[in-house]
């Protein structure tokens, strides 16, 4: 059966790519931290779920990232009080809609690619700083 030629096109996965380093780097002899996927039948420790929130809530919430900050609430009263006038309000809610739907063509969050792309050289900045023998660093991404 032919490949198809987008799939012929395709690099390494780039998770793959990291399995492969961390292998030919335990094998020198070096320990390395993985922090993978772990282990789904076991919680996430509160303190790493709290530290994701810290650090994306003001830039990642989803109605910030798809251009709709007049969704954003601070607090389940926040929350409610704006459903309920979603729910309410038919002209209200099809703006909003309508918002979202040409937000769809401009917005980071639905930019598939350049997320992809952001990510990958995330990972790579991270593994270089870490083959130079650099301690961890904050850095921005951004195409």
């Amino acid at each position: 059966m032919p490949l198809s030629p987008v799939l012929r096109g395709q690099t390494v996965y780039p998770f793959v790519r990291l399995a492969q380093a961390a292998t030919e780097v335990r094998a020198r002899g070096v320990e390395v931290l993985d922090f993978g996927t772990g282990d789904p039948r076991e919680p996430t420790d509160p303190r790493i779920r709290q530290a994701l929130v810290d650090g994306v809530a003001e830039r990642m919430g989803y109605p910030q990232a798809a251009g709709l900050p007049e969704l954003v609430t601070h607090s389940l009263a926040q929350y409610e009080e704006l459903a309920w006038s979603l729910a309410t309000n038919g002209e209200r809610l099809a703006a909003v809609r309508a918002k979202l739907e040409r937000n769809r063509l401009t917005e980071p969050l639905f930019d598939t690619k350049r997320f992809t792309r952001d990510l990958e050289v995330a990972y790579t900045t991270m593994w270089e700083r870490q083959q130079a023998g650099k301690p961890p660093a904050h850095f921005a991404v951004g195409s």
